[in-house]
């Protein structure tokens, strides 16, 4: 059927152009971008997490509410630059949910600041 659409062989010689270019990178340059990717989307997790509440501008920010920003931010890098599949990156943010900001989370997480309040912990159900 589409043998008769006149720009078919285009398009054919576009996809074997594109299997051929897809093919000529190797797996060494494949693992070195996605290993960039993973760096920036976690040093920049991790400034919006080490960041004082006051560097935010958000009035009264708690620690629980900064970790949460801190995986929202990490959610739409992952989600943008896709370093892994999608389904790998809903998964990690509900463990890091469930690790940092709810009522079950570990046990230095539950630890107060001299100049932060800690917040109210999500519950984990």
């Amino acid at each position: 059927m589409f043998k008769n659409f006149h720009g078919f062989g285009m398009f054919e010689q576009y996809q074997a152009w594109k299997r051929e270019r897809r093919e000529r990178k190797s797996f060494k340059h494949r693992l070195s971008v996605t290993a960039i990717k993973l760096i920036i989307i976690i040093s920049c997790t991790f400034l919006m997490l080490f960041l004082p509440t006051t560097a935010l501008g958000i009035l009264d920010l708690t620690l629980v509410e900064q970790r949460v920003i801190a995986i929202f931010v990490f959610a739409t890098l992952m989600w943008l630059l896709e370093p892994v599949p999608a389904w790998t990156t809903s998964m990690g943010v509900v463990v890091l949910l469930l690790l940092t900001c709810s009522d079950s989370s570990l046990w230095f997480m539950r630890n107060d600041l001299p100049d932060q309040p800690l917040g109210e912990f999500i519950h984990y159900k």
